[in-house]
């Protein structure tokens, strides 16, 4: 008889790529700055190139979810892991995006707990990653325990690669923060969004690479046309 772990396994559905974006919701995010998150991976998951990335990703398509962060006690998933295959999956995934309300807030920010919470939501779900990715979006450094360096051998054993966006309204040097002390894989990168207005733009950017990450180092009409764009 086979173990339980593999009888679980084998019920798992098999997608190319395991996603979570963890978004940070703490004190120094304010209302409209939270809508600027959801707006933009709403957008994102609307666009023609994301969803020519998503038929192309590989058997499967992906598995991508939403986790609010802030500090241990306060966080939340926003958005079960959700199966994009098509056009249509992307967009009911926007939609569902849409619907969001924010779940945590506190005043103080733990990105070490952002990132447990989302190993969490990586191990418990239906779905067997070929790749596994959790996506940090913040604006601030980690002040409140447990710290990433505490954290990131447990993603390391995992396998699971961390990548970061940078939202540097208030500290102009946070994206080397992140690739110093967050960001985590042979392939892990950081994005830099100069304030929330540019939030849109960069998670576009950044889901570009992390769905398809050999054909987004193309350039972009390249990339597109690699990807099965067909506009």
């Amino acid at each position: 008889m086979a173990p339980a772990g593999d009888a679980v396994a084998q019920m798992r559905t098999s997608v190319a790529l395991e996603l979570v974006l963890a978004l940070d919701v703490s004190a120094s995010v304010d209302s409209d700055e939270f809508a600027l998150q959801i707006n933009g991976i709403a957008a994102a998951f609307r666009h023609p190139d994301i969803i020519a990335a998503i038929r192309e990703a590989g058997p499967g398509g992906i598995a991508v979810a939403i986790l609010e962060w802030s500090e241990a006690d306060s966080t939340g998933v926003a958005l079960s892991f959700q199966q994009l295959v098509d056009a249509r999956s992307s967009r009911a995934f926007a939609f569902l995006a849409t619907r969001i309300r924010r779940v945590a807030d506190s005043s103080y920010t733990s990105i070490g707990a952002g990132l447990l919470a989302s190993l969490a939501l990586l191990q418990t779900n239906n779905f067997a990653g070929a790749r596994r990715v959790i996506v940090v979006s913040g604006d601030g450094r980690n002040n409140r325990a447990p710290w990433p360096d505490q954290v990131r051998p447990r993603l390391a054993a995992a396998g699971v690669t961390v990548n970061g966006l940078a939202i540097e309204t208030d500290d102009d040097k946070l994206a080397e923060y992140y690739r110093d002390n967050v960001i985590l894989g042979p392939d892990a990168f950081v994005e830099r969004a100069h304030d929330y207005k540019d939030y849109a733009e960069m998670i576009h950017r950044k889901l570009l690479r992390e769905i398809l990450p050999v054909v987004s180092d193309l350039p972009p009409a390249t990339a597109l046309a690699a990807a099965g764009d067909t506009r």
